[in-house]
């Protein structure tokens, strides 16, 4: 008879030396190579980014996309210009630029939106719905693709990832400063826009030319927007909440800067030290671009370029957009529509019903005129 079937002990033992592995012994199954996969797919694919920038006319918003990403957007002539956009937008002149940059084998789609002549009209109660239907717009475009039975791999995004709003650093004009007593903050036009956009994009306010006030005019202008969008319960895009507790303590002091006060300028010439600068030359002196003690350029390029840029489309993605999407959704499935149909279908039959709805709103009107005119005439 077997010696180990007598002794069952013997055999487990034996087992149990086989299958112990010593401590010394390491083995890798392969996912610390995710990050190098992450590497390659970006080297690969590349990034979209879409940044709009918008605020009255000459605070320099397309001078300072120059100066952030190191490039020259060249405005659009008028005749690039028509039958371009949408038939909101002739009249308003929104321009999209776009250009590809390349930094170290990482390349970059950058969209710039621009809106020139905001707030230029006489009246500008409505002069934020274009811009608000440009950003609905490209979500639109999005979803029509997403949604479509044969879709291509990757859908070209040109959905708005961040808002960039040039507060005029005057603040308030003098009629408003008599009115409300006032020198400093935000128009009741800045407040306006931004209420309306806060909800449909990552909205940035910053305080543009910062070199036409002095250093506690800018701190006190500062404390006035501040106090003007916590009044008035305008949310916008705070970086500190989205970094780590290393980020935390290497951009501590930026959350004191905040709205970000900067300078712009195409200009450029070598400083003191040989560097080239971007600067802008006065009579008393230079301002440079990339220059913390003149103004905030260098840490609003920081949080978003180099630390934010991708929470900036995830947020862009995940809440923005899914918040758009819901409101489609919602519509088609209110509508008895499936879930599936088409976009264009969809906004076709919700065309219909809106016309159906004005004729029968009109012959409502149509008979109340008829009854008030028969009264009369009796």
């Amino acid at each position: 008879m077997n010696a180990n079937i007598l002794n069952p002990t013997s055999t487990i033992q034996e087992n149990d030396k086989l299958q112990k592995i010593p401590q010394e012994f390491h083995c890798q199954v392969g996912f610390i190579d995710f990050p190098n996969q992450i590497y390659r797919r970006a080297i690969r694919e590349g990034f979209e980014f879409t940044i709009m920038v918008t605020g009255q006319s000459g605070l320099g918003k397309t001078t300072f996309v120059n100066s952030l990403f190191l490039t020259e957007f060249q405005e659009k002539s008028q005749d690039e210009m028509q039958n371009k956009w949408w038939t909101f937008h002739r009249s308003n002149g929104i321009q999209e630029h776009s250009m590809k940059l390349s930094e170290n084998g990482i390349s970059l789609q950058l969209t710039l939106i621009d809106c020139p002549g905001f707030g230029d009209a006489i009246d500008n109660r409505k002069c934020f719905e274009p811009i608000a239907l440009c950003i609905e717009e490209k979500f639109y475009e999005y979803f029509c693709e997403e949604t479509k039975i044969e879709r291509i791999a990757n859908i070209n995004d040109k959905r708005v990832h961040l808002c960039l709003y040039f507060i005029d650093p005057s603040g308030h004009g003098i009629l408003q400063a008599i009115l409300t007593f006032r020198i400093f903050g935000l128009k009741p036009l800045d407040i306006m826009i931004m209420r309306s956009l806060h909800d449909r994009v990552n909205l940035m306010p910053i305080i543009a030319k910062a070199d036409t006030m002095t250093i506690d005019e800018l701190l006190y202008f500062k404390k006035k927007v501040l106090e003007d969008i916590d009044n008035n319960e305008i949310r916008h895009y705070s970086s500190l909440g989205m970094m780590s507790d290393d980020e935390h303590l290497k951009f501590d002091s930026m959350h004191d800067r905040i709205p970000f006060a900067i300078i712009s300028s195409n200009q450029v010439q070598r400083n003191a030290y040989g560097q080239i600068r971007r600067c802008r030359n006065y009579p008393w002196g230079t301002v440079e671009v990339e220059n913390l003690s003149h103004n905030d350029f260098i840490t609003l390029r920081d949080i978003i370029i180099r630390s934010n840029l991708i929470n900036l489309i995830d947020i862009t993605r995940n809440v923005h957009y899914e918040n758009f999407r819901l409101r489609q959704l919602t519509n088609v499935n209110a509508m008895g529509l499936s879930i599936n149909s088409d976009p264009f279908t969809t906004l076709e039959i919700e065309k219909k019903v809106k016309e159906e709805e004005m004729k029968r709103r009109s012959s409502e009107m149509e008979m109340v005129f008829a009854c008030y005119f028969s009264y009369f005439a009796d």
